[in-house]
């Protein structure tokens, strides 16, 4: 893939979110509180903050120049989407996952991606349509550029903006926590990947997704309903099975 063509999706992805507010996306937050946030995701999802890590609420004061309740005001939306956890007496730790803790979330995101494509589907606009399948294709494109970031969050994204689609802000507020909750448990495990294996898993995502913009397009709800759950119980297999590899791995170091 030539240099000048590699972020391409990431532009991409940008422009198609450029077109909904902060507020919508679930990202408004005091300036402080975001770079903390994001700082914090960030170490995770790279793989710098291991599961299980604690992390020093003070050295983050010092970084960001903010008290300590500054931190912990940052860090209560990262508890509730389940990256971190605060563990009394001994501090705040990157929340480390059981298997049936997974299958709970994603039971949960079942229900939330379903009844929102069934929603959707009877009078889905057109640019929300594009929208979706853009970002589906932002993923592929990312896939080819080795941008494994960027699918990730084109991805999330797609089922953000189906649930957005529906059009009651108090679904996409309860949906968020839980859609961050699959990404916090799920993350960390993708980084210990081989690159084949998550770009196979990555593909399978792709198809599922046209499958479910072609029922939102032919207007099918029950279609679009069943194609979801689909889609979020393969999403759930795959996550056990990561959690089994990740499992052997660490048994085997």
């Amino acid at each position: 893939m030539p240099k000048d063509q590699q972020f391409q999706p990431r532009t991409t992805l940008d422009k198609i979110l450029a077109r909904y507010s902060s507020a919508d996306l679930h990202t408004n937050r005091p300036a402080i509180q975001r770079q903390i946030y994001e700082h914090v995701v960030h170490q995770i999802r790279h793989g710098q903050w291991a599961l299980g890590d604690k992390i020093v609420e003070a050295s983050l004061s010092e970084q960001f120049e903010t008290s300590i309740i500054g931190v912990r005001a940052a860090t209560e939306p990262l508890i509730a989407e389940g990256w971190v956890e605060r563990i009394p007496n001994r501090g705040l730790f990157v929340k480390d996952y059981s298997l049936d803790q997974i299958k709970y979330i994603y039971g949960v995101r079942e229900m939330f991606d379903a009844e929102a494509a069934r929603i959707v589907a009877p009078a889905i606009k057109d640019e929300q349509l594009n929208d979706l399948e853009s970002l589906n294709q932002v993923i592929e494109d990312a896939l080819n550029s080795e941008d494994f970031h960027a699918a990730r969050d084109a991805d999330a994204h797609f089922h953000r903006l189906m649930v957005h689609a529906v059009g009651n802000p108090k679904l996409v507020e309860m949906f968020e926590p839980v859609l961050m909750m699959t990404l916090g448990s799920l993350l960390p495990m993708e980084d210990e990947l081989p690159y084949d294996v998550e770009a196979t898993r990555k593909m399978l995502s792709v198809a599922g997704h046209k499958q479910i913009c072609s029922a939102l397009a032919q207007q099918d709800a029950l279609r679009a309903d069943q194609l979801a759950r689909e889609h979020v119980r393969a999403a759930c297999l795959t996550s056990a099975k990561l959690y089994e590899f990740r499992r052997q791995r660490r048994a085997a170091d």
